[in-house]
């Protein structure tokens, strides 16, 4: 077969790929054309009002509240929606915060495999990367599994139908992975390397194997990308907080308090000045007790001060006090 007709068959099956993806897609626009009365695109790093979820960190499409400025919105038709598709594209990957990818303690909870120190996402994301470079190589035989991973991911780009997008796309990262594992032990077999290359594989196997211990050894609740969501990084660092406490573990946790400054929610940073004014209490520092009292009522009284937006972005505010 000549290349010319090789590489048709290739761009065919990618074609056919785009075409289902975006077939995929058109329920889902038109949904949001009802929705949202006037089916445009916002561009821009606004507080956008999600159907699913609310976000705050990405621009992108989706319907936009009531009284939405007209300048920061784009015809369907404007250039600058595929500049802002492939912007969104680059921030997704970007945002998998590599190599912290996801919850390892919610995965290893729901599969026992995950126990295991070396089998993490942390160590299969990147591997999942490699092998769909390698599916993409083949789309039309892997025109499925990748049509999979195409709809999913412009899913989440284009709408983010889904709070935690990096969990839904994740599961399919692992396929790819173990496309790449079956790819490599084709080429041990076929070439015959395991003979001529036994010191070197067992080489890259230790090294794997120590990389999954050393990303596991450490501290994770440290890692604020490896959490599912703030909260639950925020109700970990809380609960191990005043455990320490009560345990009498004051720099253990005055650790945690520090922690919960991270979390953008400020029930989180309100509760960890809370808990640092009842070690400075136990320490009989009353100056620094009082100021972090002081942060406390600040940061409640701002918080009751913001508007609660409903599910179509419109603003109401608490009756005052």
């Amino acid at each position: 077969m000549s290349r010319g007709r090789v590489w048709r068959r290739r761009l065919g099956a990618l074609v056919l790929i785009a075409g289902v993806s975006l077939i995929t897609l058109i329920p889902v626009s038109i949904y949001n054309s009802r929705v949202a009365g006037r089916p445009r695109f916002v561009v821009g790093e606004s507080n956008i009002i999600w159907q699913f979820s609310w976000s705050v960190d990405s621009p992108g499409y989706f319907y936009y509240p009531e009284g939405f400025p007209e300048s920061e919105l784009l015809a369907p038709t404007d250039p600058r929606v595929l500049a802002l598709t492939a912007r969104k594209l680059r921030q997704f990957f970007a945002w998998l915060e590599f190599p912290d990818l996801t919850n390892f303690h919610l995965y290893s909870r729901l599969s026992p495999p995950l126990h295991a120190d070396p089998v993490t996402y942390r160590l299969v994301a990147p591997l999942g990367l490699i092998g769909l470079i390698l599916a993409l190589f083949h789309p039309r035989r892997f025109s499925l599994l990748l049509g999979m991973f195409a709809v999913v991911l412009f899913a989440q780009i284009l709408f983010y139908v889904s709070g935690r997008y990096r969990l839904t796309i994740t599961p399919l990262l692992f396929l790819f992975a173990g496309l790449l594992a079956q790819r490599a032990v084709e080429l041990i077999r076929g070439r015959g390397l395991a003979r001529r290359r036994l010191p070197a594989l067992a080489g890259i196997a230790a090294g794997l194997l120590a990389a999954g211990a050393l990303v596991n050894v450490y501290d994770v609740s440290r890692l604020h990308s490896m959490w599912h969501s703030d909260s639950i990084f925020g109700n970990f660092a809380l609960t191990r907080g005043a455990q320490a406490f009560a345990a009498g573990e004051l720099e253990q946790a005055r650790k945690f308090a520090n922690r919960l400054m991270w979390i953008d929610y400020p029930e989180y940073q309100m509760q960890g000045h809370i808990l640092l004014s009842e070690i400075a209490r136990v320490e009989q520092k009353p100056y620094e007790m009082r100021r972090h009292l002081e942060e406390a009522e600040r940061i409640r009284r701002a918080r009751a001060a913001l508007p609660v937006l409903d599910a179509f972005g419109n603003k109401h505010f608490p009756p005052s006090t």
